[in-house]
């Protein structure tokens, strides 16, 4: 396993896994969130960074991107996997550590499922982005108010008032604390006195008046957005059924000397399921795996099962996954587990899935493989035959060298990729592969496309969970 990036590759919109329906009322309502780790070394500026989203967009919907990276570039473009043409920068600040950005598209067609945002310069240190689709937002003329940090107060009555920031600088936050009123969607706290760690929060202000969005946790610096967007009856709400609501990534890093546990992740959720990907290089050829799985919602964690290595090649480290199934909704849930010594130079990768409509009991099977690839092509990983139908399929894939470059037929990609790399990655997640499916009724395999690969990736390892 080596660096750190995935290159989503652009696909077509497959259908929505969910029946549209109408908008309840006009209060707006979060749809999905994606919130990446952040990226800590790699040039970004010559080509687009592709963002996955756990689902593809409902039509009428707003969706708001945030990025952020150095502060000596200047104004980005976004765009998506549909050329939808939707999007306009609604407010950015350049401070003296990040640039920060604001991104909005009213009135979003169905089936967008990546974002591409292509760097104006810089040196794509300290980059992150966030992706969050809500309903209930105004199809025109919608943005009724910004912040470049302080006060602000929006135009109307009803409006979602949302934040983005990062603490710039200062010591590790140990949790987030939204400012009062606001629910916290994403706050990184692992990493947060060596990565820049971000945060985003919202609410719904039923009488327009002055709001200060400010947010508790930080010891050091602050720098953050804010923007206020018109509530009207507009947009598709999700379906029932089993449904990831959002998605979140950290990072750890071996350094000079290696890492050792236990880690506290802070993952706020609203889903009855909650599931981990683990893709780690550690120094044992033969790893224990997760351990010792706890959290402050007090949810029971389960591995599906032991760790998969690869026996060809050790280098591909080893994956494994977890679940709390039955969770309850936490806005402040933090995770925490053990696991073996990270080994040194290298970057562990976890993703965090919040998942909403799971069936009791949610957990259905699992599977894992290995295998060794010396020729360049498409990689065919796990495969897993759910017990029932229309199941939910996530899949976490580690290797040793060149990239994972994205995945074919019926699944997305949750993971965010810099372009141009081969195995050294971006620290936005690892040159591994992580992604899922839904609506799986048969036997589903994960097949992942490759990028810098002319004598393949060498050994690896997947793990494939089904969830009903």
């Amino acid at each position: 396993m080596t660096g750190y990036a995935l290159w989503s590759m652009e696909r077509p919109a497959r259908p929505n896994w969910v029946v549209p329906v109408g908008p309840t009322g006009t209060t707006p309502t979060l749809v999905q969130g994606k919130f990446t780790s952040t990226n800590t070394h790699a040039d970004e500026s010559t080509a687009p960074t592709t963002i996955g989203l756990p689902n593809n967009t409902l039509s009428g919907n707003c969706c708001i991107l945030c990025v952020q990276q150095d502060p000596t570039s200047s104004a980005n473009s976004v765009s998506d996997n549909l050329s939808s043409g939707i999007w306009s920068l609604a407010v950015s600040l350049n401070g003296a550590s990040v640039r920060q950005e604001i991104w909005v598209g009213l009135n979003c067609p169905s089936g967008i499922n990546e974002i591409k945002v292509t760097h104006n310069g810089g040196s794509g240190i300290d980059t992150q982005y966030a992706f969050y689709e809500f309903y209930n937002i105004a199809h025109a003329s919608a943005l009724d108010g910004t912040s470049t940090g302080g006060a602000f107060t929006p135009g109307s009555n009803g409006d979602l008032v949302f934040v983005y920031g990062a603490q710039t600088s200062g010591s590790a936050v140990s949790t987030w604390t939204p400012a009062s009123g606001f629910t916290l969607l994403h706050g990184m706290n692992y990493n947060s006195g060596t990565d820049q760690a971000c945060f985003a929060q919202y609410e719904v202000q039923t009488t327009a008046t002055s709001v200060t969005p400010s947010i508790s946790g930080s010891s050091g610096t602050l720098q953050y957005l804010g923007i206020a967007l018109k509530a009207a009856s507009a947009g598709t709400a999700p379906a029932g059924g089993i449904r990831i609501v959002s998605v979140q990534g950290y990072n750890f890093y071996g350094g000079a000397s290696g890492l050792s546990g236990p880690f506290t992740l802070q993952f706020p959720t609203t889903g009855n399921l909650i599931h981990m990907s683990w893709v780690a290089l550690t120094t044992t050829a033969s790893p224990s795996g997760l351990a010792s799985m706890s959290d402050t919602a007090g949810n029971t964690w389960t591995t599906n099962g032991s760790p998969q290595t690869c026996s060809l090649d050790s280098s591909a480290g080893c994956t494994q996954h977890a679940h709390a199934q039955g969770a309850g909704a936490s806005a402040t849930n933090k995770i925490t587990f053990n696991c073996d010594q990270i080994a040194t130079l290298s970057t562990t990768h976890v993703e965090l899935y919040d998942i909403i409509g799971a069936q009791s009991p949610s957990y259905d099977t699992a599977s894992s493989t290995f295998g060794k690839q010396t020729s360049s092509g498409n990689l065919a990983t796990a495969s897993v035959t759910p017990s029932g139908s229309n199941e939910l399929v996530i899949n976490s894939t580690g290797i040793d060298s060149h990239d994972l470059s994205g995945v074919t037929g019926s699944y997305l990609s949750d993971i965010s990729i810099a372009p141009n790399f081969d195995g050294g990655g971006s620290g936005l997640s690892s040159d591994d592969g992580y992604a899922h499916a839904y609506n799986v009724s048969s036997s589903s395999t994960c097949t992942y496309t490759t990028q810098n690969n002319s004598a393949g990736v060498q050994g690896w390892v997947s793990y494939s969970s089904a969830y009903q």
